[in-house]
Formats: structure tokens, sequence, C-alpha cells
């Protein structure tokens, strides 16, 4: 008896042993699935273990940058990161330079990586080490894994890092963007109702492009723009804000600023070679040179100006003087443009409203159609149709018009007719077939002291 008690007390005693081995797995591997949660994903303790020492080797470079910065005021702060790199290897192993911006290389961020670092603010194409006002000043990413398509330009240093590289042949963005206004020499000119004076401590642009290292990618301007671009060299020819330019530039505008040059100048470009494409620009700086081949939008130019305008003092001390092109030839096209502001060349007959080129310039002549300009005649030599020019006396010239009339609803459609004659190659005969665009319209808001505006201005 004693012993069959024995024997079911073992035997209960299996059972509850059993049990608890049973229990105690189950509780193991609701921990070990609770470690393993707490150990992986977006919130766990090895992601917030990383995203920590990220922050802190950010923080501990920005101090040590901030410590160059003071203790040597003359260095930019690209200059002191560079230093801090040099001198700090375990940086050195982890950050680099690349295209103006800091970046984090330690580790090869996969897609997901990436994706959680933006959403954590860690991320940050629009910061640049550049921009001194910013808290968070650096650029983290990894090249191998996420494409940067374009370049942004936020500030005076990014369009200045931006000029670099093209100037140095190491632009290797497909295009570049206005993200925000770029004020340069700001507080350091002023404006007078004919001149903007610039203090002696303003700094002088160099001109985006080389005399072999050109622009041939896209600037689009995100109709931002530059102000306060200053040139004044009367002995160097070839000033704009790009110098040689066969890629397109949109959507800008460059107001508040001063060239002053041998020759060659325009506000956008010095010369647009036949790739060149510039479209939606206007300019507002007074330029002024000693030679001649100067214009408000370009220089010389041989691709195509489209929907441009001028509103700037344009001044040569000999010929090629215009408002949108000094000098348009060959392949050179203007369709769509006015100018509005002062062209001043040495003689009234040297100089025109649209383009200067003259007869005995060399080469064929550029196109100008439908385009206008409040001072001297449309063009001196080339192909004009549908463009006109403002004069009291009109006479039998069927391109002058009046004041009044420039103001109506009539000129705007005279604008907005394209005429187009076609020659028979058999016949030689020709037909003029007219039709219509949509690009200019009636200034109701006189934004245009009254004259024609082109539509994307509103």
């Amino acid at each position: 008896m004693k012993i069959q008690n024995l024997k079911t007390k073992k035997t209960n005693a299996k059972g509850i042993t059993l049990v608890a081995l049973i229990v105690t797995i189950i509780l193991l591997l609701i921990i070990a699935g609770i470690t393993v949660a707490t150990l992986t994903g977006d919130n766990s303790l090895i992601t917030k273990t990383t995203d920590a020492k990220i922050y802190t080797e950010i923080a501990e470079l920005k101090e040590k940058v901030n410590l160059k910065k003071l203790t040597d005021i003359t260095k930019t702060i690209d200059g002191s990161i560079n230093e801090v790199l040099e001198t700090d290897s375990p940086y050195n192993d982890s950050l680099e330079i690349e295209d103006g911006k800091l970046v984090y290389k330690k580790n090869k961020w996969n897609n997901s990586d990436i994706e959680r670092l933006e959403k954590m603010g860690v991320l940050k194409r629009s910061y640049d080490i550049y921009n001194d006002n910013s808290d968070t000043i650096y650029y983290i990413a990894n090249s191998q894994t996420k494409e940067r398509k374009y370049n942004e330009l936020t500030n005076v240093g990014t369009l200045q890092n931006f000029r670099d590289m093209v100037n140095s042949g190491k632009f290797n963005y497909d295009e570049a963007k206005l993200i925000e206004d770029i004020k340069l020499n700001e507080g350091k000119y002023t404006k007078t109702n004919s001149d903007i004076i610039f203090s002696e401590d303003a700094e002088q642009w160099t001109p985006i492009g080389t005399s072999y290292k050109f622009f041939e990618k896209t600037l689009d301007g995100q109709m931002h723009i530059i102000s306060g671009l200053y040139i004044n060299n009367i002995n160097s020819p070839c000033k704009g804000l790009f110098y040689i330019l066969k890629g397109t530039v949109k959507n800008l505008g460059v107001i508040n600023g001063k060239i002053v040059c041998k020759g060659n100048a325009g506000g956008i470009a010095a010369d647009a070679r036949e790739e060149s494409y510039i479209y939606r620009c206007y300019n507002e700086l007074n330029i002024e040179t000693n030679d001649h081949v100067v214009g408000g939008i370009v220089g010389r130019c041989y691709g195509t100006i489209e929907e441009c305008y001028n509103v700037g003092t344009v001044r040569s001390r000999i010929w090629n003087c215009a408002g949108i092109a000094g000098r348009c030839q060959n392949t050179g096209k203007i369709i769509n443009c006015y100018n509005r502001g002062a062209i001043t060349p040495q003689h009234t007959s040297w100089g025109s409203g649209i383009h200067g080129s003259f007869p005995g310039d060399g080469g064929t002549k550029g196109d100008v159609k439908n385009s206008y300009s409040t001072f001297l005649k449309v063009a001196l030599s080339g192909t004009v149709e549908d463009s006109y020019y403002l004069t009291e006396t009109p006479g039998n010239d069927t391109q002058g018009k009046t004041e009044n009339f420039m103001k109506t609803q009539d000129f705007v459609d005279l604008l907005n007719t394209i005429t187009e004659i076609t020659t028979d190659e058999e016949t030689g005969e020709t037909t003029t077939t007219t039709k219509t665009q949509d690009v200019w319209k009636m200034d109701t808001k006189n934004i245009n002291g009254g004259f024609p505006i082109l539509k994307w201005q509103e």
C-alpha cells in the first residue's frame, strides 16, 4: 500500500514537472519574442543605439568645427571641416566632403535605413556645410544607395560651390535648382534713381564657366532671383552670371547688380553658344562695357532666347549694344522677348532694342520674332518678324508703333500673331499663313508701365 502511494506521488510529480517545463518553455518563448522585438525594428534598442552613436559623432564633429571657426575666423566653414577631417583620423574614416556636402560614409545604409533616417530628420538635403545659420549643417547619406539627381542652391555658399564645381569640371549633376532667392553682397550696396553703388568691401562675382569648362547642363531658377551680382573690371572681358553657356538656364531673374567690364557681357551670360537655351529669364542689372558686344540677357548669342525681358540699363562705348543680345548671329534666335531698359551705345545708330548685330559683323544674322522694344529699333540686321519698337512718328515703318497703340489689346494681338512664309521649291511661289499663340497679355496690374507683359510674369 505504501509502495502504491509512493508510485502515485511519483506519477503526480512527473506530471507537475512536465507542466512546469511546458510553462517555462512558453515563458521563454514569450520573453524571447519580446527580446527580438526589442532588439529589432525601427524602435529597437539596437537601432536607437546606432542612431545615438550617429548623433554623438555629428555633435562632436560640429563642436570641433565651431572651435576651428572661433580660433581662426579667416577660415571658411568648409575649410574648417576639411582641417578637422585631416587631423582627426576617426572622423576621416567615417565622414568626407562630397560636392560641398559633408557625407556620412561609415555604414553602407540600405534603403530601409535611409528611409528611417529621413523620417528622423537626420538626412537633410537642404542643409549644407556653407549654411552657417542652420542648426543642422550636416548632410548624411551614402552615394551608393541614394542618388541625388540635382544640385540644390539655397544660399551664397552653395551658388559659389556650384560655380566652382563647373569651373573645375566636377559638376556631376544633370541639373541645378534654386531653392530660395540668393542674395550676393547683402547690405553692401545702395540704389539710386539711375545707378547701384557698391561698397568697397563688396565681393566681385567670378562667372560660371571658363574658356574650356562650359556649363552644359540645366540651371532652373524656379522663379527665384539672384541679387547683388557685382563685377567691376574695365580691362577684363566676358562677364555675366555665366561666361560661356552651352546648356539651359530658365526661370531666373538677376536684379540689383552691376557689371562693368571691357566687352562681351550680359546679365545671364557673356557668350551663349549654339546649344544654349535661355527661357523665361530677366535682367535688371546695369551693364556697361568699354568695348563692344553687350546685351541685357547675353553678350553674344548663337543659341535661343525665348520669353525673356530686360529692364536694366545697357551701355557701350562702341557698338553691338542691345537690350536682349549685343550680337545675335548664325543660329541665334530671339523669340517673344521685350526690352524696356535704356540702351546707350556711343552713337544711337550703333545699338538697338533687341539685338545689335551690324550688317558687316560677318556671318549670317540671327532672327527676331514676336518681340518689342521701347528703346531704339528692334534690330540693325537679320530677319525681323512680327516685332515692333516704340516711336511717336511711325510713318511708313510697319514696325514702329506709338505708345498709345502699344498699350492696347490690338498690340497684344499683334504680338500673339505668328506669320509664316513658305516657298515652293519647284515654282518659287511663296505662301503666307498666320497662326496665334498665347504668350502675351495686357499689363492690367501696371507692372510694366502699361506695356504688354509675358503671361508667366503674373
